[in-house]
This record gives structure tokens, sequence and C-alpha cells, in this order.
């Protein structure tokens, strides 16, 4: 048996995911994990201390194989499934806001939707305004 995993998620959502995760592979070890259902032990252990979102189809087969009654195993999927699309859309949110991106990822970004713009004003699918136009005109000068 494993001893549980902190809670190390990005956000309260994979917290609680991981958490629900935790309680039904409680009685199985990294390793039974991946003999069962795949992958690797370290990602078992990220799974299960929320550092990484357990992809559903997994979830999925650990509800199923740990419940074995067909009640309980319907009410814990339909629970795994809010937690999993709650965690899902909370990370999402998170790599929107730029709250995980590295400063180096949203410099380059910047730059990349700058180029873009630029190019769109050259090609004439987009207009400068006329302040954009007296700034150009004036660096030309």
């Amino acid at each position: 048996m494993s001893e549980p995993a902190r809670q190390r998620g990005s956000t309260p959502e994979s917290n609680d995911l991981a958490e629900f995760l935790g309680a039904h592979t409680a009685a199985l070890s990294a390793h039974e994990l991946c003999a069962k259902f795949g992958n690797w032990a370290a990602l078992w252990g990220e799974y299960r201390s929320g550092e990484r979102i357990v992809p559903w189809h997994l979830l999925a087969r650990v509800v199923a194989d740990q419940v074995p009654d067909r009640r309980e195993r319907m009410i814990a999927l339909t629970r795994a499934k809010v937690l999993y699309d709650r965690a899902e859309a909370a990370a999402a949110a998170g790599e929107l806001a730029g709250r995980d991106q590295p400063r180096r990822t949203r410099a380059v970004t910047a730059i990349a939707a700058a180029t873009a713009v630029a190019a769109l004003i050259a090609t004439g699918v987009l207009r400068r305004t006329p302040v954009q136009r007296k700034a150009t005109e004036d660096s030309r000068r």
C-alpha cells in the first residue's frame, strides 16, 4: 500500500482530481498501476500528486477496475468526469491567462503577434491608423 501523495497541482481543481485518483488507487503502488494500466511509475506519481492531469481514458479504466459494484461505479465515473472536466478547464484558463507560461514563451508569442500584424499591414489586409502612419513617416526622416 502506498502513501498518499502530497498535493502539488497548479490549481485546486487538479488537486481535487488527484485526491480522487489517490483515493481509488491507494491500495496500489505506482508499479502495480503501471502493470495494470500502462505508463511509467513517475507519471502515476505525478497524476496522484496533481502535477499532471490524468488522461480521461486512464481515469475511467481505474474507476472501472477499482469499483466493483455497478451502481457505485456509475456514481464514481460521474464524479470522475466532473472533476476531470473542472481540472482541464482550470488548466486551460491558467494557460490562457499566461500564469504558467515562462517569460520567454510570452516574449516569443508577443514577437510573433507583432510580426503577424506587420505582415498583414504590409499586404494591405490591415490598415495603419493615422498615428501609425505619422510614426512611420517620422522614423524614415
